[in-house]
This record gives structure tokens, C-alpha cells and sequence, in this order.
């Protein structure tokens, strides 16, 4: 119930009328968005792509996490042992689920990628041209791309794995037309894009062979699979016991096994968010919608729900980007087929949901229209954190300092878990260690793991003696100077990062709030 308030107050700001009128505003808006974001992105003909991992504050802060693993495979290899992530010696093999190309290709280019992936995605329909006719498709493909979903996953939402996505429509394709040699060769080349893009490829044409009763869809998915289990080769040059730990940390950070895990993701039970069952009722009205033009039911959407469902109650092998992905895919490719123009009013509600319900909901800026997007520079951002960094010399350990989460999984930093990743990257790339950090704290995820938590100064001074560490990062949140205590206790003041100097990027994030946001590294002498 608390999350139904929270949606009554948030959208009680806009007015009724605007929130009953979205189908049609969305309509109106989001190609206008899509103009103003695509002549921003013109910037990206002058070069510097590595500049521009995505087009906003947040989610270029979160891609930092995907460069540091980048990073660390690119020098280390997946047989790696990386002295600068997780508690230290992290072994690398437990980034299987890493595709490489795309992997790489998102670090050094990140905005390209996605509009790549995104756009290439879109025009891969119009591989139906030979069983359509050319202006439906035409006026389907339309509609998708100026559709809040689209919008969402080209400029916000989306990562390295958009070049996986890329592939699904041809393997939708070929499960339509019956060509398992299409379907396996999409399967194969997403394998090089995204993992979790094979993974629901494959209970897709699972769930198909059950239908079907035929093994032919699920051998389909074969070329890719194998071609993922060569991610696993670092695992016959370590023992058997550890792997069975990294594996075990994988599955207890999707939620997946709770046995022993000292932090759990926020148990939803039965229930669904509103988020989720909002887009499960539009799903729905499509499926109703496809039924009654044509007196059947559309299978694979069905199946889609399925997945959909599994990722939201049982385990998170996905994110919810990507289950979007996956729908969104599957009711444009019904809507092609359909051929009836009515099936474009379900189609528009299911591709255009209201965009606070389907990723903007951190913005309190959003409820309708989605909001303008340009390529979001990271320069200044490394320039500044490299110099907070100066007095660290190579190979010695940074400890950031963060109340203790308890039990809980989204409790983990503080609410600072994007902004985590700037020092976390920088650090990797100066040869620091930096703790903790995501991979730290999986390595932590278990009854009785060491404390590495505490923000009060002999909280502190333990860590930093039970980890070896060479400097603190401490932070405030309400004061621009150093609070006193802590040179009292002995400790030096060495550099500072002013995260108030950058507020404006931030503005209408409705959980970040950098206003007053100090950082402090500071050493015992």
C-alpha cells in the first residue's frame, strides 16, 4: 500500500487530466523528446566517444561499474586475478556472465552503442518485408520508435547488453517463419552481445519445444549456449570448491539462494510493485486485444509474462530493462503480423506506458513526458577524482567509510551506490584499491563476514586496521567543513572532492542529493 500512496501523492502534483490524456501526450511528446535528444547527440561527430558513457548524470555514474570491469578483464584476461577489485586477488572468472565485445565496445564508446543498438534493433524489423506488406510494417516500426519504451531503453535505461537485444527481433523472426537456421545464428551472434539476452532466448525456445512438442526450437539455441560456455573456462584451472563459491555469490546477489547470505534484496513475496503489475495489465490488454481481432492467443507473449514474472518473484537473473525488452520485442512482432490497423491502440498502450511507472520514477521532474536526454560527459568527473587520488601512491588501499546496511541488500552505501563507482574506476586505473565496492561486497555476503562497515571515528580506526588500509574516504552530507573530530583523533586532511559544485546534475534525482555533499581522504599519520 505504500507505494500505491506514494504514486496517488506523486501524481496528485500533475493533475487528473494530464495522467488520464498520457496515451495521447505521449504521443505528441516523445517525438519531440526524441528530435531535441537525437540533434544532442550530434556532439558525438566531433569524436572523444569515451567521453559519453550515457546521456544522463545517473546512469553514466552506473556504467562506471561496467568500465571498472572492463577495465580489469581487458589487463587481466577472465583467467585473472585482479589486485584492485573486491577484497583484493578477486578472481576473474566470476565476470562469465560478460560478454566481451559488447563489454568493450560500451567502455570506449558507450552513446554510439546504445544508439547503434537501439536504432539497429528497430530497423531489424524490417526484415519482415517479405511476409508483410511494407507500409503496415512501416507504420508499425513507427510507432515503436517514437514509443516511451523505445525512448527509455535507447537514452536511459540500457547498457552493453542493447547489442544483444539487437539480434532478438531476427530470432523472433525465425521462430515466425519456422527457420531454425535464422533462429540459431541470432541466438549465436547475441551470445557476443549479452548474455542474459541468450539466456531468455533460450527458455523462450525451451518453452516452445514444450508447446510444440518438438526438440528442434531448443537445439536452435544450442550454437549460442555453446559459444557461452566458453565463458566458463577459467573454471578448469580452479578448484572445485571455489568455484562453487563464486557461482554461490552469483546466485545470492540475484536473490536466487538466500542460504548463509547476510544480505537479501527487500522480499516482495507475492506481490508485485506497481511498476510491474501496471505493465503486466498492459501486456495483458494486448493479449486481449490480439484475441479478439484474431481468435487466438499469442503464445510467445504468453510465455513472455511467464519469464517476466519469474525475474520479478523468484530470482532477478535480469534487469527489469531487459524484460521490457523482451516484451516490447514480442508485441511489435505480433503487431506485424496482425495486419488489423485496431491492434494499434493495444500496441500504444503496451509500448507507450506512462513513463514514471517504467524507469523515470527516481525523476520528479517526469510523469508523462519523458524528458530531453544529451550525451553526458564523464571529463571533468575522472579529472577531479584522479586528483583527490594524487596523494595515493600505487598499490596502497583506500577504505570509504558507510553506516552498516544491516541485512539489507538496497540498503548497501548509503543510497550513494552510483556515485560509488567514480572512485572505484578511478582507483582501478591508478592501481589503487578501493573498498568496499560491489564485488567486495558479495565476497562479504555471508553470516559472520569480517565488519568492514561504520562511519563514527573508532569504527573507523578498527577497519582501517583490520584491512590494511592507507587512507579513508569519509563523507558529509550537512557541513562543507571538515567536522572536527576528526582531526582530533589524529587524522590528516589530504584532499577534498566538492560534490556541491556539480548539484546541477542532479537537480530533479529524487534520491542523490549532492547539495551539501562533501568527501574528505583523509590518513592517520
Amino acid at each position: 500500500m505504500g507505494s500505491v500512496q506514494k504514486f496517488i501523492d506523486r501524481f496528485g502534483q500533475f493533475g487528473l487530466v494530464r495522467l488520464a490524456l498520457y496515451p495521447i501526450t505521449t504521443a505528441i511528446a516523445t517525438p519531440i523528446r526524441l528530435y531535441q535528444t537525437l540533434w544532442n547527440c550530434l556532439v558525438l561527430l566531433r569524436g572523444h566517444w569515451s567521453r559519453y558513457p550515457h546521456f544522463n548524470a545517473n546512469a553514466s555514474f552506473t556504467t562506471l561499474f561496467y568500465w571498472t570491469r572492463a577495465l580489469n578483464l581487458y589487463r587481466f584476461g577472465r583467467r585473472g586475478i585482479s589486485p584492485y577489485l573486491g577484497l583484493g586477488a578477486f578472481n576473474l572468472s566470476r565476470c562469465f556472465h560478460y560478454s566481451l565485445a559488447s563489454l568493450f565496445s560500451f567502455w570506449k564508446a558507450g552513446t554510439v552503442v546504445l544508439l547503434i543498438g537501439a536504432f539497429g534493433w528497430l530497423a531489424s524489423f524490417y526484415l519482415w518485408k517479405s511476409i508483410v506488406d511494407v507500409n503496415w510494417l512501416l507504420m508499425v516500426m513507427g510507432c515503436g520508435l517514437i514509443s516511451t519504451l523505445f525512448y527509455m531503453n535507447a537514452f536511459k535505461s540500457q547498457n552493453y547488453n542493447i547489442l544483444g537485444w539487437l539480434f532478438f527481433p531476427t530470432m523472433i523472426l525465425g521462430m515466425t517463419i519456422e527457420n531454425w537456421y535464422i533462429v540459431g545464428a541470432s541466438v549465436f551472434l547475441a551470445s557476443f552481445g549479452s548474455f542474459t539476452v541468450v539466456f531468455i532466448s533460450t527458455l523462450l525456445l525451451s518453452f516452445l519445444s514444450l508447446y510444440t512438442l518438438s526438440f528442434i526450437p531448443f537445439l536452435s539455441a544450442m550454437p549460442g549456449c555453446i559459444k557461452l560456455l566458453t565463458h566458463f573456462y577459467p573454471f578448469l584451472f580452479i578448484k572445485s570448491e571455489e568455484g562453487s563459491s563464486i557461482v554461490g555469490s552469483v546466485l545470492k546477489a540475484i536473490g536466487f539462494s538466500r542460504k548463509k547470505a547476510k544480505y537479501k534484496r527487500k522480499s516482495k513475496g507475492l506481490n508485485l510493485g506497481i511498476g510491474e503489475l501496471y505493465f503486466l495489465l498492459l501486456t495483458g490488454q494486448f493479449i486481449l486485444g490480439y484475441y479478439l481481432l484474431h481468435n487466438i492467443v499469442p503464445i510467445l507473449l504468453v510465455a513472455a509474462i511467464g519469464i517476466y514474472l519469474i525475474n520479478s518473484l523468484v530470482m532477478r537473473f535480469a534487469d527489469r530493462e531487459s524484460a521490457y525488452m523482451m516484451i516490447f520485442t514480442i508485441v511489435m512482432v505480433y503487431a506485424i503480423m496482425s495486419g488489423d490497423p485496431f491492434i494499434l491502440i493495444p500496441l500504444w498502450l503496451v509500448i507507450s506506458p506512462l513513463p514514471l511507472l517504467i524507469g523515470f520514477e527516481y525523476d520528479v521532474s517526469v510523469l508523462e513526458i519523458v524528458p530531453e536526454f544529451k550525451p553526458f560527459s564523464m571529463k571533468e568527473y575522472l579529472y577531479k577524482m584522479d586528483r583527490f587520488f594524487s596523494p595515493v601512491v600505487e598499490d596502497q588501499k583506500v577504505l570509504m567509510a558507510f553506516n552498516d546496511p544491516g541485512d539489507v541488500y538496497e540498503d548497501i552505501f548509503d543510497g550513494y551506490r552510483q556515485l560509488v563507482e567514480l572512485p572505484s574506476y578511478v582507483a582501478n586505473q591508478k592501481n589503487i584499491h578501493f573498498l568496499p565496492e560491489f564485488w567486495g561486497v558479495f565476497e562479504l555476503n555471508y553470516e559472520g563476514a569480517p565488519q568492514i562497515w561504520g562511519r563514527e571515528v573508532e569504527e573507523v580506526k578498527a577497519n582501517l586496521k583490520y584491512w590494511k588500509a592507507d587512507f579513508v574516504v569519509i563523507y558529509q552530507e550537512d557541513n562543507k567543513a571538515l567536522d572536527p573530530k576528526w582531526k582530533q583523533a589524529g587524522f590528516e586532511d589530504v584532499s577534498n572532492f566538492d560534490w556541491s559544485l556539480h548539484q546541477e546534475d542532479f537537480t530533479n534525482h529524487k534520491k542523490i542529493n549532492v547539495v551539501n555533499l562533501g568527501w574528505w581522504l583523509l590518513r592517520l599519520p
